[in-house]
């Protein structure tokens, strides 16, 4: 409690030390400026030496892909914050700075007894198991809502629908990213790299298939650029899950070249170009085309959650099985067709979801499966995980985002292959 006052203390008075001395100052007009477009430049000059370094081979496709999410999410914060310009600053009557210097630490005061949280300067709450961690999915869903409603008055800023797109996409909200992603496509409907996403994030919000409209869409891609990889990764994969081998060994065979047979993506390739061809061997008989695993996609495409699918026997090395059930107490209060969200989640670190499963409140209980296929990123899996925590949560709005008045249960830290697992929902989130 002393520290966090002593703290609070040296904050408001750094605040008064800023805000004061302009106001007590003779008037210095200033230039007006936009910090917003500032930002954007900078971020444009990091993605672009990103790029850089990938062409000139400093760094890999994985490490390319990671970065470059970490500046747009740095980004999506300052285009969520900051303001417009800074005005010419007007002459400050006396009496200003004394009504300043009261208000800032009541003001600051009040507000952190409104909305903040007294009961964490209690000791115990310290050592909560989600304590330390300093962007929330809420939060970040939040900043990605405040670029949405930006947008609404920019519909042909078709930098800022990208963003929006990979931002849903980041958080599991493959639906609305399509959507995103094909406002943008009509911006832009020669860019290969757009329509490839657009079909990736369509695919997954229909189930992980590319037939279809992703399949049409990967078409359109490569007819703009006959050389795009992740195009061509998509495709493969789309030919491999209708079970047509010899187009997807077309198709990937046309990436080993482009990426370098020596790559960590171009072993995958020829890896899966031999998985392909031996498939399409036994598909001569028809008996061994039934039994062909339909659904591995096993190209991973740089930016692709769809085509980075593992194999089933990747799968079975880290698998939670379990049931979901309600407590008693709460059955009146839910209706069969509320959604249900089951997912594990890493037990320490980033809390964003590993794998993910949706039933209905009316299929409890309800026995569940987690694995990698249903991983969230291709980079964060539940095989990489020492620990985790799977927790099941009840919305009545459908929201994978958690909602006040929805329920929820969670278990303790287990490990990636546990099996026989209880969860109870018994709780109501605040």
């Amino acid at each position: 409690m002393t520290v966090f006052l002593v703290v609070a203390a040296l904050f408001v008075t750094g605040a008064l030390l800023f805000v004061l001395p302009p106001m007590l100052r003779p008037d210095m007009p200033r230039a007006s400026t936009s910090q917003q477009a500032e930002n954007v430049r900078l971020y444009r000059e990091e993605l672009a030496n990103l790029d850089r370094e990938l062409a000139g081979g400093a760094i890999t496709e994985s490490q390319h892909l990671e970065a470059k999410r970490e500046i747009e999410r740095r980004l999506i914060e300052d285009v969520g914050t900051s303001g417009g310009a800074v005005p010419v600053r007007a002459a400050a009557p006396r009496w200003m700075p004394i009504a300043v210097g009261a208000a800032i630490p009541l003001i600051a005061g009040f507000v952190y007894l409104w909305v903040g949280n007294p009961q964490g300067l209690d000791p115990r709450a310290a050592v909560a198991p989600d304590a330390g961690h300093s962007v929330t999915p809420e939060q970040i869903a939040e900043m990605v809502e405040r670029l949405a409603e930006r947008l609404k008055q920019k519909p042909d800023d078709a930098e800022g629908w990208v963003m929006l797109a990979r931002s849903y996409g980041a958080i599991g909200r493959f639906e609305q990213s399509a959507q995103a992603y094909a406002r943008v496509a009509k911006l832009s409907p020669e860019d290969a790299g757009i329509l490839a996403d657009y079909a990736d994030m369509l695919a997954m919000a229909s189930g992980r298939s590319l037939q279809g409209e992703p399949y049409e869409i990967i078409k359109r891609a490569l007819k703009a650029d006959p050389r795009h990889i992740k195009s061509l990764a998509l495709a493969g994969s789309a030919e491999f899950e209708r079970k047509g081998y010899a187009s997807a060994v077309g198709y990937w065979e046309r990436i080993v070249p482009l990426v370098g047979a020596d790559s960590e993506f171009g072993r995958s390739t020829l890896a899966s170009i031999e998985e392909a061809r031996s498939l399409g061997k036994l598909s001569a008989g028809s008996a061994a085309n039934a039994s062909a695993p339909a659904a591995t996609l096993p190209v991973p495409s740089p930016a692709s959650s769809v085509a980075a699918a593992p194999t089933p026997a990747a799968a079975d090395a880290a698998a939670i099985t379990g049931t979901i059930k309600l407590a008693p107490a709460l059955a009146k209060q839910v209706a069969p067709g509320d959604a249900v969200f089951i997912f594990a989640r890493p037990a320490e670190g980033a809390r964003m979801p590993l794998a993910i499963v949706r039933a209905k409140a009316g299929d409890l209980p309800y026995s569940f499966r987690l694995d990698d296929t249903q991983a969230m990123s291709p980079n964060a899996r539940l095989s990489s995980q020492a620990s985790v925590v799977v927790s099941a949560r009840i919305s009545k709005s459908g929201n994978a985002t958690p909602q006040p008045g929805d329920f929820f249960g969670s278990s303790k830290a287990i490990a990636p292959n546990a099996s026989g697992l209880d969860i109870v929902i018994d709780q109501v989130q605040k």
